[in-house]
């Protein structure tokens, strides 16, 4: 069957005999390279899908440790995930699997297994004893995957995958009786080095097949959008309408081929299908088919009959279609369309129709080419044709946030209302002061970097984004610089600017996340070094009056992430620009225990300001995970400063618990008090705790500010219930 589908590529010998002779256990690895599997995976799905049909046993291994060397690529080496992606990936992952494959206990019920269940406790030494002696570095070597990367450089990590997905035939063989490895024809050297295992080790012979890739017509590998993203089985990331056009794009030579790769109908059915098809291809009825069958299958009857709705939408509807339809579902056909905002303040007012469509959309470059198209009456609001002479108002927006332009039948330009009254950004005094009147009336907030801020519901007032950047630095004497910043400057951006200049003392506050404004607001800080310690003054707008004023150093009345802005003057001034006092001849401070680590592990005994930012760039990277990666609050809670007598009282109970002194009061690290209350590596639906890092909360996809929330406030509990110290957020 899966010759005449297109799909065999090639076996080893007697592979057919086997399948033929008995129910056979066969198992296709996944490896955890991303949340959702993709277009390219689901072939090898619909593979297992068939081996049970057919009266096997399919066995869907999920790469937990493979996961963590990364097989070798044709162009280069892959990016190492960290190990809470790769375990939030799996559960993902497993979820879509089991949609499509029927597991359980029965005779040829699917199972479920993780690789790194036996590679966990499996030593490097055990390792190349048991296994690394069994295959020679010649066979290794021969290999495609090898071969076509001797000139780049590989790294012995992947060099080795071959090793492992090899163990894994062998472990599955031994243990479940598996005798097949499936895969498509990239892993075919991979596959054969299990084989070549399973032989040397044990005597025994096991079989493999491998699928052709799926390509386009051009020969490239199909699975990617025409924009160039993957096509994921997760509705999250690909929806099922961008599904459904997918297969509806694709050309008559590629339909063909996905037909018989992906359809479960039978040959005779398939075959006459194709008859159809040829005798009348503009009716691409194959392409119907299948758009239907898969998007059905990867997500459900209601999500086609959605698919199939907002496909319409494209050639036929009225107003009253495009009323009856959501937001949503007009943002998915229309959103990937070109873009255009308008005010909806200015909209209230009524604008013509030409101004809309070149002033304050730029749909069109001039007033003549927007009359002639008007005169033409080759223009439609919300698919109603209109003429020169029409105002575009409020009454034209539907769902109270899009309008939809048309031009002739084909092209359409998507047009969002800007929320004016709710999100402005300001890049100079002059901004913020024509906004005062508005704050004595309205809820707001200021955003700089974002990073300190949690939305469990949305913000119902004016959110105002602080773009002020400016930066400049004037001598005091031969060593002392008098530095000044603007409040929207990154704060990171600003820690490389000056040592760029060879201005020392921000360095061990590099790679902290937010805005300059932020910093004086809670005296940021980190190994051993603050804010406080080189702030001069701070100049504030105050917001009842729009007056400038300045705060010396005691005015600000710094502590431990506190100020006077943070508590007594909270939402009373906007922190304009800070004054520092940098140095050419700043002190190194290295005594953090970490940076030392890291100075050892180069060999730098003299280290430089430069050095010292390298190293907390490093450390800070290598604790926290990326939330581009990896949602999380970065250090979610601030370390308890207490009195000396708590601070014993603890010691004495734990002899071993990390404190450092801070004048009267001792710090203790949150992290360690969260670990010692079992919350490290702990997950709660889908937020939980970093594995290595207590002190940061992460989201694994999905979870509502108020769930991180409420979850930290169980860690606030547990950890009062157990030491009696509060935690701050």
């Amino acid at each position: 069957e899966l010759k005449w589908r297109g799909k065999f590529q090639d076996c080893v010998a007697e592979t057919e005999a086997q399948l033929q002779k008995e129910s056979t256990a066969g198992y296709i690895g996944f490896d955890p390279t991303a949340s959702s599997l993709h277009l390219g995976n689901f072939q090898q799905i619909v593979l297992l899908k068939r081996l049970q049909l057919a009266g096997h046993k399919p066995i869907a291994l999920m790469g937990g440790a493979t996961g963590r060397v990364g097989d070798p690529k044709m162009t280069g080496e892959r990016t190492l995930l960290s190990i809470d992606e790769i375990d939030a990936y799996i559960a993902s992952q497993k979820k879509q699997l089991e949609k499509f494959i029927e597991f359980g206990t029965g005779k040829n019920d699917a199972i479920m297994v993780n690789n790194y269940d036996w590679f966990k406790d499996f030593s490097f030494l055990d390792f190349i004893r048991d296994v690394g002696k069994h295959i020679t570095v010649s066979y290794m070597m021969s290999k495609d995957s090898v071969q076509n990367r001797l000139e780049s450089g590989i790294s012995f990590t992947e060099f080795t995958y071959q090793l492992i997905q090899g163990y894994d035939f062998l472990h599955l063989y031994k243990n479940y009786n598996c005798k097949l490895q499936l895969g498509g024809s990239d892993q075919w050297g991979n596959i054969t080095t299990g084989v070549e295992l399973v032989r040397r080790v044990l005597g025994e012979k096991v079989y493999a097949i491998t699928s052709s890739l799926v390509t386009k017509s051009d020969g490239t590998k199909m699975g990617k959008s025409e924009a160039g993203e993957n096509i994921w089985l997760d509705p999250k990331q690909t929806s099922p309408y961008k599904l459904y056009q997918f297969v509806l794009n694709r050309t008559d030579e590629e339909i063909l081929n996905l037909n018989r790769r992906f359809s479960f109908k039978g040959k005779e059915e398939i075959e006459a299908m194709e008859a159809e098809f040829k005798a009348a291809p503009h009716l691409r009825s194959i392409h119907k088919s299948l758009g239907q069958e898969l998007t059905t299958m990867i997500h459900s009857e209601g999500e086609y009959q959605q698919a199939i709705a907002l496909s319409d939408l494209l050639f036929s509807g009225d107003i009253e279609t495009l009323k009856a339809t959501d937001y949503d579902g007009l943002k998915e056909v229309f959103g990937g369309l070109k873009q255009f905002t308008v005010s909806r303040d200015k909209l209230s007012q009524g604008i013509d129709i030409t101004e809309f469509l070149v002033a304050d959309t730029q749909i069109f470059p001039s007033n003549g080419q927007a009359r002639q198209k008007l005169g033409e009456n080759a223009i439609s609001i919300n698919k109603t044709k209109v003429a020169g002479d029409c105002k575009v108002t409020t009454q034209d927006v539907l769902h109270e946030k899009m309008i939809l332009v048309q031009q002739g039948k084909k092209t359409y330009y998507f047009v969002e209302l800007a929320q004016a009254s709710e999100l402005i950004e300001i890049f100079s005094l002059d901004d913020l002061k024509q906004l005062l009147p508005r704050l004595a009336t309205e809820k707001f907030m200021f955003l700089g970097g974002g990073s300190n801020v949690l939305f469990i519901k949305d913000f119902d007032g004016l959110v105002i984004v602080n773009r002020l950047i400016g930066l400049c630095a004037d001598p005091i004497n031969e060593n002392d610089i008098h530095v000044t910043a603007l409040s929207g400057e990154n704060w990171h951006e600003f820690v490389l600017w000056t040592l760029d200049r060879g201005f020392f003392g921000l360095e061990n506050m590099s790679l902290i996340p937010g805005t300059i404004g932020a910093a004086p607001m809670q005296n940021i800080g980190a190994y051993g070094v603050e804010f406080k310690d080189y702030c001069l003054s701070v100049d504030a707008i105050e917001l009842a009056t729009g007056e400038l004023k300045s705060f010396d150093y005691a005015a600000c009345d710094f502590g431990y992430r506190e100020s006077i802005f943070k508590r007594a003057m909270k939402d009373q001034y906007f922190i304009y620009q800070v004054h520092l006092k940098l140095s050419r001849n700043s002190p190194i401070h290295a005594s953090y225990g970490n940076i030392q680590d890291v100075l050892n592990r180069k060999a730098i005994l003299s280290p430089s300001h430069r050095d010292i930012s390298d190293a907390v760039i490093e450390i800070r990277s290598s604790k926290l995970p990326n939330p581009t990666d990896l949602g999380n609050a970065g250090s979610f809670f601030k370390n308890p400063v207490v009195d000396k007598e708590k601070a014993e009282i603890l010691i004495k109970e734990y002899p071993n618990a990390p404190n450092f002194p801070d004048g009267d009061k001792v710090k203790i690290p949150a992290g360690w008090l969260i670990e010692q209350c079992g919350f490290k590596g702990y997950k709660e639906g889908n937020v939980g705790s970093h594995k290595d890092q207590a002190l940061v909360i992460v989201n694994y996809g999905g979870a509502t500010g108020q769930e991180i929330y409420d979850y930290s406030e169980k860690i606030i509990r547990e950890v009062e219930k157990r030491f009696k110290f509060a935690l701050e957020r």
